[in-house]
């Protein structure tokens, strides 16, 4: 062998043993990208049911009214519920009749209560010099957790001196609570 062909010989060696580490390299490279492994969770979102209701106590029904009323609407707008027409009727000087409302948190979340407030006090009998006042009184709870109730008393009353001028006379107010999820 001549010396040409001998360096031709460790030229082609050289270029096998080149190849077979190259080889060797992208075969170690596959095999580590072999080894992967992966782990998925995956869940449902649903928010809170939100539904406070009120009663007539101690016995009336638990009814859904109000801005997200579940009941009954009319063209969309609010329906209260309704005392019963002869709670605040006779009313006479020095009077005082109560009555006491319910509410229940018929949601999943827990509801902040505000002050129940009367308002739109309308009618002769809730203007003039001595009008006929009414006065709501504290919340049982201010807050309520999901299927709990509280109450609070409605009293409309009179002065002692209160004027022949409001005999024969009527009018309406409305009380209201707003809840707020907490």
């Amino acid at each position: 062998m001549t010396d040409r062909d001998s360096r031709s010989l460790r030229r082609d060696r050289a270029k096998l043993v080149l190849a077979g580490i190259a080889v060797a390299g992208i075969g170690a490279a596959v095999t580590t990208a072999a080894w992967t492994d992966d782990v998925w969770f995956s869940a449902e979102a649903e928010a809170a049911t939100f539904d406070l209701q009120g009663r007539v106590e101690p016995d009336g029904a638990w009814l859904d009214e109000g801005i997200d009323s579940t009941d009954s609407t009319v063209d969309g707008e609010d329906v209260v519920i309704e005392i019963p027409s002869e709670t605040f009727v006779g009313l006479v000087p020095g009077s005082s009749v109560d009555v006491e409302l319910g509410l229940l948190n018929a949601g999943t979340s827990d509801i902040d209560l505000a002050a129940p407030v009367a308002q739109e006090l309308l009618g002769a009998i809730f203007t003039g010099t001595d009008p006929a006042t009414v006065t709501i009184g504290a919340l049982g709870a201010t807050t309520l957790a999901p299927d709990e109730t509280t109450t609070f008393t409605v009293t409309v009353s009179t002065s002692d001196t209160w004027p022949e001028t409001y005999i024969n006379t009527s009018g309406t107010f409305s009380v209201l609570v707003v809840g707020t999820a907490s």
